[in-house]
């Protein structure tokens, strides 16, 4: 109490994830201030949101671009991402039937499970495209991954601790 008060500077939260939870971002401290100053309806508090997801279970994640050299692969390796611009909505479709025919003639690498696993949850979303342009991360128990302030994520499957800065959680 006599250093915090009764505003503990922590959230903390024990996550189960069974299905693919949605793309966020959270702001840094500096435009978490302005959007609360503009709409405190929306945006509940000042507060930035850095979060640390501690695996209790094999956990995984995607969080942050993938690096040029990985997405030029990714260009090479699934065709359907280049033609990105022809329609999002025809791409998902053409993309799982290339996959799942894919998969009887090889084994999928696991960005390409992914992928049939998001659109399987989500069907034409255009967030299944997340599993190529995103890091895919995979954690141990007890390893953690640290979520920066303006970093695109979304936690896939398994449970973690999760620990970020206080906040007004109906602002999430």
């Amino acid at each position: 109490m006599a250093k915090w008060g009764t505003d503990l500077p922590f959230l903390l939260k024990i996550l189960s994830v069974a299905a693919t939870l949605s793309i966020q971002v959270h702001p840094n401290k500096e435009l978490a201030r302005m959007l609360h100053m503009m709409q405190p309806n929306v945006y509940k508090d000042p507060n930035h949101k850095p979060e640390m997801a501690i695996a209790l279970t094999e956990f995984k994640a995607l969080c942050g671009f993938v690096i040029m050299e990985e997405f030029k692969d990714i260009l090479i390796g699934v065709p359907e991402i280049a033609e990105l611009v022809n329609g999002i909505l025809a791409l998902i479709s053409k993309q799982k039937n290339h996959l799942e025919a894919e998969n009887k003639i090889t084994r999928l690498s696991e960005r390409e499970q992914l992928a049939l696993l998001m659109e399987k949850q989500y069907h034409p979303d255009v967030g299944v495209l997340a599993a190529f342009f995103l890091n895919y991360v995979k954690l141990s128990p007890g390893e953690a991954l640290y979520i920066g302030p303006n970093e695109h994520h979304a936690y896939i499957s398994g449970e973690c601790i999760e620990c970020m800065s206080a906040s007004d959680m109906l602002c999430e």
